[in-house]
C-alpha cells in the first residue's frame, strides 16, 4: 500500500477517484487471492484486517457533506442534554461536543466550525476551583461566535450507598475568574438568553449571582433552584434580573417560606411562563398575579392559607388577558378566593386545583364552589381542561360548576368528598342537568373505598352506552357525553397503589373487566394488578 493510502486509512478523509479505483482494484485482487491461495492463518487474518480498513475509506460516511455532518452532530449534543442517566456538561470528554472533536482530524474542524454545538454550556459547581477553567469557556464562547448562549451551572450528586449525597469539595474556593466573563463581558453578557442555576445551599455565598444593577438585554428564559435550609437573599437575587427586557420565561424552586419575594423589582409583568415552588401565603401568590398582566401560564406549589388570626386583605383586582393554564397547590387547607378573588381570566382554557393535608386543615379551607361561579361570572371563559383535588365539594357543588363550563374536554375529579354513590348515581340518571358535549376523557380518583360496586360499574355502563349512542337515536339524554372516549377510575390513590382497595364482587369486576376490553373504561386496580 502506498503512502497515500495509508493516509487515508488513518483518518476519515474522502478518497480521489483515482484512489476509490485503485483500493477496489486492490479489494477485487486481495478477495481472489485469499480464495485461491492456501496462506498461513496468521497472513490470512492480517490481510482481512487490512481489507477491512480499505473497505472503510469507501464508506458512505466519509462522502457526507460537512453541512450533514453538522446537522448530525448537533443531533448528538441535544441528545446528551436531554439524556436522563447522566448530566450534560459541555466539559465531558466522552459526550458530545467533546467527544465529537476527538475522532478525527475532519470531524474536529467540522465540529469546530459548528457554532450551535458550543451554544448550551452546562457546567458543575465543582469545576470552579480548576485552574483554566476560565480559559477553556472563553474558548467554548469564542466557538459559539454570535449565537445566543444558553448557560446552566448546577452542583452535581453523588450516590454513595443508596444515598445523595453533594459534591462540593473546594467550590468554596472556586476560580471565578470566567464567572466575571460570564456577567461582565459585554460581548457575552449581550448573547445570554437561558440561564439556569441549580444550586445547593454551599454555593449561596460563591457570588454566583450578577451584581444588580447588570444588564441582559437578550435574556428570554431564566431558572433558579436554591436546595437546602439556608435563606439566601431572595431580593438581592431577583433584583440581579431587572434588567432583562426579553425575559418571557421564570421559574423558581426554593426550600424556604418567604413572602419577601415580593418586595423585589422583578419584571413580572413582562412573563408570559411562571412556576414557582416555595412556600408563600395566598396574599403573596395574589400579589405577584396582578402584576403579571402578561401571562399565559402559571404553576405556584406549596401555597399556605393567609394567617387565621388577621382577617385577609381584600384580594387586588387585575384583568390578565392572556393567561390560559393556572395550575395551583395548596399545602394546609386553601384560601382559593383569597388567590383568585378580583382577577378575571377570560382566555382560560386550563385549571388545576390541588389540596393537600385537607383532614388536618378543614377549618382553613374555603368552599371552593362559590369561588369559581364568582370567576367565571367576572371572566366568562371557556375552560377546557378542569382538575380537582382533595377539594370538599357535594355532588351538587361538583355539578353546579360543570354546568357554567359545557366547554370541558378533560376533567379530572380526585380525592374530593363529592366522590361517591351519590354523584355516580347523578352521572347515571336520565334527568341529571348536566350536559357536556365536548368532554373526552373522564378521570375520577375516589378519596374512599367503601363505594358500591353496582353503582360505580352501572355508571360506568352508562356512560359507556351514552358515548355511543348514534346521533339518531332520538333520546335526548343520550346526548349527555357525545364525545366521551375514555373513563378512568383509580380505584386508590395512583400515587401510592392499590393495596387499601377491596375488591368488588366477581360480577362486578367481570362486568368492570368487560367494559376495560373495550378500551372505553381504564381500571387503575386492573392495570396494577
Amino acid at each position: 500500500m502506498d503512502d497515500s493510502l495509508a493516509r487515508l486509512v488513518r483518518c476519515n478523509g474522502l478518497p480521489t477517484d483515482a484512489q476509490a479505483r485503485q483500493i477496489r482494484h486492490i479489494l477485487t485482487s486481495e478477495r481472489q487471492k485469499m480464495h485461491s491461495n492456501s496462506v498461513p492463518p496468521l497472513y490470512d487474518l492480517r490481510r482481512a484486517q487490512l481489507l477491512s480498513l480499505l473497505a472503510g475509506t469507501l464508506s458512505c460516511i466519509r462522502r457526507f457533506p460537512p453541512e450533514i455532518l453538522s446537522i448530525i452532530f448537533i443531533f448528538c449534543r441535544d441528545g446528551d442534554i436531554s439524556s436522563k442517566d447522566e448530566v450534560y456538561t459541555v466539559f465531558h470528554p466522552n459526550r458530545a461536543p467533546m467527544l465529537l472533536t476527538r475522532i478525527c482530524s475532519r470531524w474536529r474542524q467540522i465540529a469546530l466550525d459548528t457554532p450551535r454545538l458550543w451554544d448550551n454550556v452546562h457546567l458543575h459547581t465543582t469545576l470552579f476551583a480548576k485552574g483554566g477553567v476560565d480559559v477553556f469557556v472563553t474558548e467554548i464562547f469564542r466557538r459559539s461566535h454570535s449565537l445566543p448562549l444558553s448557560i446552566t451551572i448546577d452542583t452535581p450528586l453523588t450516590i454513595i450507598n443508596g444515598a445523595t449525597w453533594m459534591t462540593l469539595d473546594g467550590v468554596n474556593d472556586y476560580n471565578g475568574r470566567w464567572l466575571d466573563l460570564l456577567w461582565t463581558d459585554r460581548n457575552v453578557r449581550l448573547r445570554l438568553k437561558s440561564i439556569t442555576l441549580d444550586l445547593f445551599e454551599e454555593d449561596h455565598e460563591c457570588h454566583i449571582f450578577p451584581l444588580p444593577e447588570t444588564e441582559f438585554p437578550a435574556l428570554a428564559n431564566l431558572a433558579l433552584t436554591l436546595e437546602g435550609n439556608s435563606e439566601p437573599d431572595l431580593v438581592q437575587i431577583l433584583d440581579a434580573f431587572k434588567h432583562a427586557p426579553l425575559l418571557r420565561s421564570f421559574e423558581l424552586v426554593v426550600q424556604f417560606c418567604s413572602d419577601v419575594i415580593i418586595k423585589s423589582t422583578f419584571p413580572w409583568h413582562q412573563l408570559t411562563t411562571l412556576k414557582m415552588s416555595l412556600a408563600l401565603t395566598s396574599k403573596a401568590v395574589h400579589t405577584i398575579l396582578v402584576q403579571c398582566t402578561s401571562l399565559e401560564s402559571t404553576k405556584f406549589d406549596n401555597i399556605h392559607p393567609w394567617d387565621s388570626d388577621r382577617s385577609p386583605p381584600p384580594p387586588a383586582p387585575a384583568l390578565l388577558s392572556q393567561l390560559r393554564d393556572f395550575d395551583f397547590e395548596w399545602r394546609d387547607g386553601s384560601q382559593t378566593g383569597m388567590v383568585l378573588g378580583g382577577l378575571s381570566l377570560p382566555q382560560l382554557r386550563s385549571l388545576a386545583i390541588t389540596s393537600l393535608s385537607r383532614s388536618d386543615w378543614e377549618d382553613l379551607q374555603e368552599p371552593l364552589t362559590p369561588v369559581l361561579l364568582d370567576l367565571h361570572a367576572r371572566s366568562h371563559f371557556a375552560l377546557e381542561h378542569l382538575a380537582l383535588s382533595g377539594q370538599l365539594l357535594t355532588p351538587a357543588e361538583l355539578l353546579s360548576v360543570l354546568c357554567i363550563v359545557p366547554t370541558l374536554r378533560t376533567l379530572n375529579v380526585r380525592q374530593c368528598d363529592c366522590i361517591s354513590d351519590e354523584l355516580f348515581r347523578m352521572l347515571t340518571a336520565n334527568d341529571s342537568l348536566t350536559t357536556l358535549p365536548q368532554l373526552t376523557k373522564l378521570e375520577i380518583h375516589p378519596i374512599t373505598t367503601t363505594l358500591d360496586g353496582n353503582v360505580v360499574v352501572t355508571m360506568a355502563e352508562s356512560l359507556f352506552k351514552k358515548a355511543n349512542a348514534p346521533a339518531s337515536s332520538g333520546d335526548p339524554t343520550m346526548a349527555m357525553f357525545p364525545s366521551l372516549i375514555q373513563l378512568c377510575l383509580y380505584r386508590g390513590d395512583e400515587l401510592f397503589g392499590h393495596a387499601s382497595w377491596e375488591r368488588f364482587a366477581e360480577d362486578v369486576e367481570h362486568r368492570i373487566a368487560v367494559l376495560c376490553e373495550t378500551g372505553f373504561l381504564v381500571d387503575r386496580y386492573h392495570t396494577l394488578e
